[in-house]
């Protein structure tokens, strides 16, 4: 998703270099694969030298919980 982008704040994890930080999406894969969603609104961030990561709900996002994964399909419109 090369559009996506998101503030982590740094109270998530103080004192954490913000090269450590890795955000991962949730993935909802469907009986046909190619109706995948990704759930952009709530990250997962994983402070990867520390080992510990948490979901993060933002107090507000333009980003869904279901955005398609393969959006150029005209049937995953509204999905």
């Amino acid at each position: 998703m090369p559009h996506y982008k998101v503030e982590v704040p740094d109270d998530l994890f103080p004192g954490v270099r913000p090269q450590d930080i890795v955000l991962l999406a949730i993935v909802w894969v469907p009986e046909d694969p190619l109706r995948a969603t990704v759930n952009l609104q709530e990250p997962l961030i994983v402070d990867i030298r520390g080992h510990r990561g948490l979901q993060w709900v933002p107090a507000e996002s333009s980003y869904s919980l279901r955005d398609p994964l393969f959006p150029c399909r005209p049937e995953a419109v509204g999905v």
